[in-house]
């Protein structure tokens, strides 16, 4: 019985501080820090979940923010001004801001670097489930 109740303690403590510590990474710093910490399965799962989101996995003639001024483009749902800025810094001129591989590997990049904060709520919600989820595999993986 307190065994039970040390492991509940344990796991509420650690999803605790692993959410905390995933809010810190990810909506404080912003730009300045990135997720190159994490693990590869996170980055993967977060640009799966947001190219979902975005366009649901659709490429090809998919617009967004038609309304606007500057639309959006493709699977990741990049402006062309955004992408065009982000392969700059990338290094890599050579992408495409209409090319789906370019726009997977940009916004891989991006997430790893601190730039996620441009797909809004989906990287906030992306961000979240992968804390979440790394946090339930250490509770997993702890023996008491």
């Amino acid at each position: 019985n307190n065994m039970f109740i040390i492991r509940v303690m344990l796991s509420v403590l650690v999803l605790a501080l692993t959410f905390v510590v995933g809010v810190e990474i990810g909506y404080k710093h912003g730009h300045k820090q990135g997720l190159l910490d994490a693990g590869d399965k996170q980055i993967e799962f977060m640009v799966n979940y947001i190219i979902y989101r975005e366009s649901t996995n659709r490429h090809e003639g998919v617009w967004g923010d038609k309304g606007l001024p500057y639309p959006a483009y493709g699977i990741a749902q990049f402006q062309k001004r955004t992408f065009t800025w982000m392969k700059k810094l990338a290094g890599r001129p050579d992408l495409s801001w209409k090319n789906e591989d370019d726009q997977r590997w940009l916004l891989t990049w991006a997430l790893k670097n601190g730039y996620g904060s441009h797909w809004g709520n989906n990287y906030r919600r992306a961000l979240r489930m992968a804390v979440e989820s790394r946090a339930t595999v250490f509770i997993q993986n702890t023996r008491i």
